[in-house]
């Protein structure tokens, strides 16, 4: 992964930058920034060269022109281009990134490449030995401070016999034209958006100090010993780091415990003597690290190797066993994982090959016999049955050792194809077979005794010498028949396993045709499954939008039913007063009815007894 590798084409970037691109927020801490020259055929590029999750880009967006890096919609956080093409950055985030950005209270865009490189890669390595970090260790390891080259930005500074990662750039240049949106998602950064800090900061919060464990120091030891040259780092190795620490199950990534806190009213000094103390063998291992490297990079790459990385051949972890000290842990997990790591065999013991250069020390003896030097085959004494019938037996076809040993001890016992002269008294029995010979003229040979002495001697000799030719050249030919036959054996032995293998290739051409299918069932009800997992995550947005809708509208209804309480109350009150005015009418307009009735029952009553007496008196006067 480089990261000058090619930028997308796009007709609003130069190399220098323009000033037109250019625009400044009266708050913006890193002010100014630079418009996105993104396009949606670099962002397709994008995802397919680097693997991008097209959940994450279906949901990622480009930013608005009145839009910056630092000031966006709240539901999206920026990432930069280089951060793909140049430091690894996977999805979802890795939980150790996201909260070591949440500890130092800055954003994810204020990252320089060199210090997001950094942290993935110490997280990758990590991960491949089988360890989870988080804060505390990305603190021992690392110290983050602002950028020299621009204000709001922060870089890498690897503490004091920390650096883990060896040739990593440190000059990345006009990377910050490339940016755009990514919503956050659970496929973006999990269940930890909350976590993720959206504001920028001037300067890193403050994560205190504290001593390294013991357990920290045996896990430096065994990553420095890793691939860590920044040029091994592939975009495989951050996606399978990162597919492990998220689909491992729990127990089986081993997680440092947390560093003790410091005694209250240590004095810096004796922290960091004691700091010292502690890292006297992590030094040891950055210095064996560094010469290493330097030897290893001085050095040019060997042939016979077989593609390997010097790294592997000289970890200790893996080519030989461990010193003692690194099993005295106090932590038993880190202790069995060091002792797995030390039975697990080496890639050069499980290779089938064999290294060419060495030369051969256990050859097995050879079924074939041995090469004889060109010229006529060794005689075979052939047996009576052999020279009377000729009829094939049953007899091994190859020379016995017990026969051959003695014929090595004693030269003279040797059979030749041409024997001695023996004579001729002894010649005339084997000779009288030739007589039955036609010659040229088609006449029969006559007896010996009449043949002149010269040239019978010459005649049996001759044919003494052609009867023991004969004699061996078939016992040689049966020889060879044997041998045919027994080859031929092993030919249809062969044939016959050819064959079964044959059929075993077929079954398992079968099986792995079944495999094939199942795997392909597997994958399209996984397609299946993801696409039924994205409408729940959709239908999912959509009820937490109408939920928030709705909570809007109930908080509406809330405030409207709290205006129309306090109207009622106001009409309660006014109520009870006009009640109470009312009756106090009511009760004056009694009173004073009842005085006046009770006035005119008095007049009533008066002028009653004035009629009774002017009656009274009419009466008296009639």
């Amino acid at each position: 992964m480089n990261s000058e590798n090619k930028r997308p084409e796009s007709p609003y970037f130069k190399e220098g930058g323009s000033s037109n691109d250019l625009y400044t927020r009266p708050n913006d801490i890193a002010s100014p920034h630079y418009q996105s020259t993104c396009t949606l055929q670099s962002l397709n590029r994008l995802r397919e060269l680097y693997r991008i999750p097209l959940e994450v880009m279906r949901d990622s967006q480009m930013p608005e022109p009145t839009e910056s890096s630092e000031d966006h919609c709240p539901r999206f956080f920026c990432v930069y281009e280089i951060y793909f093409k140049g430091c690894g950055l996977t999805f979802p985030l890795p939980e150790a990134l996201v909260r070591y950005l949440a500890a130092l209270e800055i954003a994810l865009p204020q990252l320089t490449p060199n210090l997001l490189s950094t942290i993935l890669c110490i997280i990758t390595i990590a991960a491949e030995d089988g360890f989870v970090i988080g804060v505390p260790e990305l603190n021992e390891l690392l110290s983050v401070r602002s950028s020299s080259k621009k204000t709001g930005y922060f870089s890498a500074y690897p503490n004091a016999n920390r650096n883990l990662i060896s040739n990593l750039p440190n000059k990345d240049e006009n990377w910050h034209h490339l940016w755009f949106l990514i919503k956050k998602t659970p496929a973006s950064i999990g269940n930890l958006s909350d976590v993720l800090p959206s504001k920028w900061s001037t300067k890193p919060a403050f994560i205190a100090p504290t001593l390294p464990t013991v357990e920290f120091v045996e896990f430096f030891k065994i990553v420095i010993d890793g691939e860590t040259l920044w040029n091994s780092f592939t975009l495989d190795r951050f996606i399978e780091a990162n597919h492990k620490l998220r689909m491992s199950p729990p127990g089986q990534l081993l997680q440092l415990p947390p560093p003790p806190p410091l005694p209250h009213g240590t004095s810096t000094r004796a922290i960091a003597s004691r700091r010292k103390t502690l890292s006297k063998t992590m030094t040891e291992a950055c210095e064996a690290n560094k010469s290493f490297l330097q030897s290893a990079l001085s050095t040019p790459h060997r042939e016979g190797h077989g593609g390997r990385s010097p790294r592997r051949d000289r970890s200790p972890r893996r080519d030989s066993p461990r010193p003692a000290s690194r099993t005295r842990l106090s932590s038993e997990p880190i202790a069995d994982l060091l002792r797995k790591k030390r039975e697990r065999p080496t890639r050069s013991s499980s290779s089938p090959k064999r290294d060419r250069t060495r030369p051969r020390t256990d050859r097995s003896p050879r079924s074939s016999p041995p090469p004889r030097s060109m010229g006529p085959p060794p005689p075979v004494i052939a047996s009576p049955s052999s020279r009377s019938g000729g009829e094939k037996t049953g007899q091994s076809a190859y020379p016995r050792q017990e026969e051959a040993e003695p014929q090595d001890a004693n030269p003279k016992s040797k059979a030749v194809l041409v024997p001695q002269t023996k004579s001729l008294a002894a010649m005339e029995t084997e000779g009288n077979v030739f007589q039955c010979f036609k010659t040229r003229k088609d006449t029969i040979l006559p007896t010996f005794d009449r043949w002149h002495p010269a040239i019978r001697e010459r005649f049996l000799l001759h044919a003494h010498h052609s009867s023991r030719a004969n004699i061996e050249l078939n016992d040689m030919i049966k020889y060879y028949e044997r041998l045919l036959l027994d080859r031929e054996q092993d030919v249809m032995a062969w044939k016959d396993k050819f064959s079964s293998l044959e059929s075993d290739l077929r079954s398992s051409t079968e099986v792995m045709q079944k495999l094939e299918d199942q795997l392909d069932n597997l994958s399209f009800k996984l397609m299946k499954s993801n696409g039924e997992l994205q409408d729940q995550y959709q239908r999912y947005d959509k009820i937490q939008e109408e939920l928030s809708n709705a909570r809007g509208r109930l908080s509406e209804s809330e405030s409207k039913a709290y205006d129309l309480s306090n109207q009622l109350s106001e009409l309660q009150a006014k109520y009870k007063a006009i009640a109470k005015l009312r009756d106090a009418e009511l009760a004056r307009s009694a009173s004073e009815a009842r005085k006046e009735v009770k006035g005119r029952g008095m007049e009533l009553i008066q002028g009653a007894i004035i009629f009774i007496q002017t009656k009274k008196t009419m009466t008296e006067l009639e």
